[in-house]
């Protein structure tokens, strides 16, 4: 019996969908395989990601697969050498724990755990018009067999404000 690949679901036997899927993308992940490519042989539990910090005090739960990872190059986020998934405080991302917080200004503070120092998330200091909080979580505090095969987008939070230029890197390029 031949087994399918990830363009041919109805080839896995149910029994390995989950680590068939993690285990392709990771290998295929130079190649561009993107999350939604094998999101399909996931369960909820395995669709949500978790993180923490080095120690354990501070934690956060996204609840599905990012489909990219932002890398800022703003004088904050370079210097943390953070990789950034987004969302909405209590909607898709929660967080635990208690933290330490740096505002460089007047509209985002970023969380850290006052034992081990880890930047966890950044979290905007007001509500947006419909009274939602944004937040990202650092995808550097969780598995990077879970997040290689994610894209990397690139952000120039430095000078223009803009995306840059995709250059078809996964996070597994980063750990290479």
């Amino acid at each position: 019996m031949r087994v399918g690949t990830l363009d041919e679901p109805d080839r896995l036997p149910p029994s390995v969908w989950g680590w068939a899927g993690n285990l392709l993308a990771v290998n295929d992940a130079r190649a561009n395989v993107r999350s939604k490519r094998f999101e399909f042989c996931l369960s909820l539990e395995e669709k949500m990601i978790n993180g923490s910090c080095h120690c354990g005090s501070v934690s956060w739960q996204l609840d599905s697969l990012p489909t990219s990872a932002t890398a800022c190059n703003c004088t904050v986020c370079r210097r943390y050498g953070v990789l950034w998934a987004y969302g909405f405080e209590n909607e898709d991302i929660t967080v635990t724990g208690d933290t330490g917080i740096y505002k460089p200004g007047s509209h985002i503070g970023f969380h850290f755990c006052k034992f081990c120092g880890c930047v966890a998330y950044w979290r905007m200091l007001s509500l947006d018009e419909s009274d939602r909080r944004r937040i990202a979580v650092n995808l550097r505090l969780t598995d990077p067999a879970r997040m290689s095969s994610i894209a990397i987008r690139r952000f120039d939070g430095l000078d223009s404000f803009q995306d840059l230029p995709d250059d078809g890197k996964c996070v597994v390029d980063l750990f290479a």
